[in-house]
């Protein structure tokens, strides 16, 4: 039974290792995503392109086996850290003369993983 519960908890760990990249991904595409809405459809505040970014990131998931109250917090705090990451980026962009609007190269290198942004 003990190597049973070793072997679940490798498995949890794996897991645990596979949401934080799924997460980090899933950050990395919400600043791509605010930087194309600056640089295309840009409504001009930082602010407001955030907004529309949170509006575009909401999905609704079903989940057979999770309360759909869990999964609406969960993918609130996500949104949230997308939303915050990305207006990092943009703000990061911006206070080194880069414009996020017209500057597309300079964008893409700053769409790496979160922890390049708490750095």
């Amino acid at each position: 039974m003990t190597q049973q519960f070793k072997n679940w908890r490798k498995e949890i760990e794996a897991l645990d290792a596979e949401i934080v990249r799924l997460c980090e991904r899933r950050v990395a595409l919400a600043i791509e995503l605010l930087q194309t809405l600056r640089r295309e459809l840009s409504l001009g505040e930082l602010s407001h392109d955030a907004d529309r970014l949170t509006l575009l990131l909401f999905e609704h998931v079903d989940s057979a086996m999770l309360e759909p109250k869990l999964i609406i917090k969960l993918f609130g705090l996500l949104n949230n850290e997308c939303r915050r990451a990305a207006e990092q980026s943009a703000r990061l962009l911006e206070s080194n003369g880069h414009s996020v609007i017209s500057d597309a190269k300079q964008n893409k290198e700053h769409a790496g993983p979160l922890s390049e942004f708490l750095r």
